[in-house]
C-alpha cells in the first residue's frame, strides 16, 4: 500500500485549511474483525488474571466461558508478548478473536513484532492508539502509516476522546479535533469513548 510522504506541520491553522496536508494517500478500508458477524468488543476483559495477578498461566479456556456468554466475541488488551502467547494458546478453536496493544507498535519494533504475529487467524486487528493527544498527532500518524503498510489485512484501531478537552484537543475545537484525525488518519472506524456523566445538581 502506498502512501503520500507525511508532512509535519508547524502551522496548523494551514493544516486545518487544508493548504498543507499529512494525509494518507486513500482512506484506509474497513476490515472486518468478525467477518459475518457485528463485532462486540470486551475492553480488558482479561486483565484480572494478566495484569493484577500478572499470571497469565492462570487464564484458561473455562474463563473465558464468561467473556462468551456475555455476548462479546473480541478481547483487547495491552499485552506483552509472552501474555500474547498465552490468550492466542487458549482462545484457539473458541469463536474468539483478539485485537492486541503493544508498546511495540509504538516504535521500531513494530515490523518484528506485526511479522511475529499476523499469521495468526486469532488476531483479528490491532489496537494502536486509545485517546490521542492533539499535540502527538503528526508523530502518530507517522506510525501509523508504517504499521498500514506492514500489515494491510487488518484495521488499525484508533479510540477518540468523546468530547471537547483541553488535555487531548488543546486550543481547538472538537471539530476541528476530528478533522485532524481524518487528515492525519483517514481511519477505517471511528470509534469514541462517551462516558456517562452524572448531573450532581
Amino acid at each position: 500500500m502506498c502512501f503520500q510522504e507525511h508532512i509535519i506541520v508547524e502551522n496548523m491553522e494551514a493544516m486545518l485549511d487544508n493548504k498543507i496536508v499529512g494525509v494518507p494517500s486513500e482512506q484506509a478500508p474497513y476490515i472486518s474483525p468478525t467477518p459475518g458477524e457485528i463485532p462486540i468488543i470486551a475492553s480488558s476483559a482479561y486483565s484480572p488474571f494478566l495484569v493484577t495477578k500478572n499470571n497469565p498461566e492462570a487464564l484458561n479456556k473455562e474463563m473465558l466461558q464468561e467473556v462468551k456468554d456475555c455476548g462479546f466475541n473480541v478481547g483487547m488488551e495491552l499485552v506483552t508478548d509472552k501474555i500474547l502467547d498465552r490468550i492466542l494458546d487458549i482462545i484457539d478453536g473458541t469463536g474468539l478473536k483478539f485485537m492486541p496493544s503493544s508498546s511495540d507498535l509504538h516504535n521500531e519494533k513494530y515490523k518484528q513484532f506485526i511479522d511475529k504475529y499476523k499469521t495468526d487467524s486469532n488476531i483479528c486487528a490491532w489496537n494502536f492508539k486509545d485517546e490521542p493527544k492533539f499535540e502527538d498527532l503528526s508523530r502518530i500518524a507517522i506510525q501509523y502509516m508504517k504499521l498500514r503498510s506492514a500489515d494491510s489485512s487488518r484495521i488499525f484501531f484508533i479510540n477518540l476522546i468523546g468530547a471537547e478537552n483541553n488535555d487531548y484537543t488543546g486550543e481547538l475545537s472538537y471539530v476541528e479535533y476530528l478533522d485532524l484525525i481524518q487528515i492525519n488518519f483517514a481511519p477505517a472506524v471511528w470509534s469514541y469513548d462517551c462516558t456517562t456523566v452524572r448531573d450532581s445538581r
